[in-house]
C-alpha cells in the first residue's frame, strides 16, 4: 500500500458517520476488517455493547 492509497482509506473511514448516537462504529470496524482481510491480517469483530435506556 502506498501513501496515496493509505490517505484514501483514512479519508473514507473519516467520512463514515460514527458518532454516538447512532453508534455506527460497526461500519468503521467492518471497513477496517475488510482492508485487513485483503492484506492477510487476521481479525475478529466482537459484539457491540448497546447502552441501556434504564
Amino acid at each position: 500500500m502506498n501513501q496515496e492509497q493509505a490517505k484514501v482509506i483514512l479519508q473514507d473511514s473519516i467520512k463514515i458517520k460514527s458518532i454516538n448516537p447512532p453508534e455506527n462504529e460497526t461500519l468503521v470496524a467492518k471497513k477496517l476488517k475488510s482492508l485487513f482481510d485483503e492484506h492477510g491480517i487476521e481479525t475478529e469483530l466482537v459484539g457491540i455493547q448497546r447502552k441501556s435506556n434504564k
